[in-house]
């Protein structure tokens, strides 16, 4: 494993175990304001307030988590993606509808570059 693949690892992992641990890390609550609007850090605000007196610090970790849905849910969806892209590959069935002719016409030129005849007995759709 090289160096920066350790690194990126690890940070990547920090993420996750500070998004799951979010409750216990968190120094206020995330949504409530108070009254030290733009605080700068220090023991009470470790990362300073926004101009709502919110906690920053616990902002980011309870953000880590929607951000951390979003892109596991992102790849999720193109992994599917992928998965159902390889299907006009797979070998044809005698049970199913073979969907490679459906597809196939997107790769390549369009029907009007042939014959307009050609074209309709080609494509079962």
């Amino acid at each position: 494993m090289s160096v920066r693949r350790a690194i990126g690892f690890v940070i990547i992992a920090c993420v996750i175990a500070g998004a799951a641990l979010a409750p216990m890390l968190a120094t206020h609550d995330p949504i409530a304001s108070g009254m030290d609007m733009l605080a700068l850090p220090s023991a009470e605000y470790w990362l300073g307030a926004d101009d709502l007196g919110r906690d920053v610090y616990s902002r980011v970790l309870y953000g880590a988590r929607t951000s951390l849905v979003i892109g596991f849910g992102a790849a999720l969806v193109e992994l599917v993606n992928a998965l159902f892209s390889l299907l006009p590959d797979a070998p044809p069935r005698r049970d199913r509808r073979d969907v490679r002719p459906c597809v196939r016409p997107t790769w390549s030129q369009p029907c009007r570059a042939r014959s307009r005849s050609s074209c309709r007995r080609r494509s079962p759709c």
